[in-house]
């Protein structure tokens, strides 16, 4: 008996000294080469080995107003004492060599940046690291970048959240995005609130990061009821050219994901769009069947997220995004983070 474990015991030691891995961007499923782990003595040579090879050709640019300022190898984003971290594709934080699997994917995320959800296809599910609500996450679109979530919420707790927000709503009357249009609507806007302070938590989980009540905006519940509140094609990031909000600038911030949590059914219309999704440049007509945008159908308890921002800070202007009438009552409930500490000027 002692023999066997013994031997089973070296088997395990060869087979595990003999891992492959494979190393990518941030947010990209972009190189098939896979490396041999035992080349390398910890994950920090990894880092520096192979950082360089995985990132080449690409470079930070930090600009203000449109004017470049200056442009950083990314190799330099390696130095110091905050290095670049690893994550495999389900988000867990590479440690050590020995939290490295046969064939993992592994994605390289640069001094100062968030982990992103890595690009496969389109319907790839990944489940993220360590969750306990059997959650997944299945691409919709890479470009913009979107995800479905499933079992986000708890769909026991649906009722109780309608009823929640409905007594709390004022009507509100806003002009806003791309086109002259009015979103006339009942809004709730908290942070304080159980079921707020529960999707907050929810949201940085799922986000991978930890929960920093300075990058937390506030959680607002919408209720639209009839044709009329066509809502246009809008971005959800604040506009770069105010002093803070370029990413890329001066330790700058924004907006880096958006989460719409559907808590009622809508059976004709109502549908979140994305206007570039494809490549479409046509902006008429957006929510007619025949067109091939992409349209998320609400559901009650269906939940998707899309991100503002692309790996490294850029913001995305192909997340545009709006929503087609409704015909019959949609109940969303959206929730944002930033990429920095959450700044208010005065």
């Amino acid at each position: 008996m002692k023999i066997h474990l013994c031997l089973l015991f070296f088997v395990y030691l060869i087979t595990k000294d003999y891992r492959y891995f494979s190393l990518h961007r941030n947010g990209f499923h972009n190189n098939n080469e896979y490396y041999k782990l035992r080349d390398f003595k910890n994950i920090d040579e990894i880092i520096y080995k192979l950082g360089p090879e995985v990132y080449k050709g690409y470079e930070y640019n930090f600009t203000f107003n449109n004017k470049l300022l200056q442009t950083y190898s990314i190799h330099k984003l390696y130095t110091g004492k905050f290095g670049a971290k690893l994550y495999k594709k389900n988000g867990q934080r590479i440690m050590n060599k020995n939290d490295i699997d046969n064939y993992d994917d592994l994605f390289l995320v640069p001094r100062g940046d968030i982990f992103i959800w890595p690009l496969y296809y389109n319907g790839h599910i990944i489940k993220p690291f360590n969750n306990t609500k059997n959650v997944t996450l299945k691409q919709l679109s890479s470009t913009p970048r979107v995800f479905e979530i499933t079992n986000f919420i708890d769909v026991d707790e649906i009722n109780n959240m309608i009823n929640f927000s409905v007594e709390k709503m004022e009507n509100v009357n806003i002009t806003e995005g791309h086109r002259d249009y009015y979103r006339i609507m009942q809004r709730y806007r908290d942070k304080k609130s159980t079921y707020s302070q529960e999707i907050l938590k929810n949201t940085f989980k799922i986000s991978n990061l930890e929960n920093q009540s300075s990058n937390e905006d506030l959680i607002t519940w919408m209720k639209y009821e009839n044709e009329s509140n066509y809502f246009s094609t809008h971005l959800d990031f604040s506009n770069p050219k105010n002093d803070g909000y370029d990413p890329l600038y001066n330790n700058g911030t924004n907006k880096v994901a958006t989460m719409l949590i559907y808590l009622t059914n809508v059976t004709n219309g109502g549908e979140t769009i994305f206007p570039l999704e494809n490549n479409t440049i046509n902006f008429e007509d957006l929510c007619k069947e025949s067109s091939n945008v992409l349209k998320v159908k609400p559901e009650s308890g269906k939940t998707i997220i899309f991100y503002n921002m692309k790996p490294g800070g850029e913001l995305d202007y192909d997340s545009v995004h709006g929503s087609c009438p409704s015909k019959s009552t949609k109940i969303v409930i959206t929730s944002r983070f930033w990429y920095r500490k959450y700044i208010k000027f005065f």
